[in-house]
């Protein structure tokens, strides 16, 4: 950045973890999952688009596909760029390091990453909904 925006959203795919900052300084932070290998988070600088509560993905792969998913719903949606966001995720319950890859976990229904979203729990979900806005600077790196 030249400038640093006002409010940043920084979101490490390697550490899966999620920081957000405002005028520079440190206000927030926890683990998230991303995108698994073969559907990875875009990188780059991004800004949030639209606030929708409450929303319901819908899978874009067939039945049968081996990403195919049911229609599945949130509290929280804000996505960045495309279908890629942030949002909680009812079906998971552990994040953090490596979870964005295929691992043993105490989380049976969700061994591996997300379909490209930046997955997050729940009480941090609301506080980000909470704190930023739309046209809130978005950093996956």
């Amino acid at each position: 950045f030249t400038v640093m925006p006002e409010k940043l959203v920084a979101i490490s795919t390697e550490g899966q973890v999620l920081r957000e900052y405002e005028h520079g300084l440190l206000v927030h932070e926890n683990y998230v999952t991303t995108g698994r290998p073969e559907l990875p988070t875009v990188h780059g600088i991004f800004q949030v688009y639209l606030k929708q509560s409450p929303f319901t993905f819908v899978s874009p792969w067939p039945m049968g596909s081996q990403f195919y998913y049911p229609p599945s719903p949130v509290h929280y949606w804000m996505p960045f760029i495309g279908g890629y966001g942030l949002h909680d995720s009812p079906w998971r319950s552990v994040y953090g390091p490596g979870t964005n890859l295929p691992h043993y976990s105490s989380d049976p229904g969700e061994p591996v990453g997300s379909h490209g979203c930046v997955n997050i729990p729940l009480v941090d979900m609301v506080w980000l909904w909470n704190w930023a806005s739309v046209g809130t600077t978005v950093l996956v790196y």
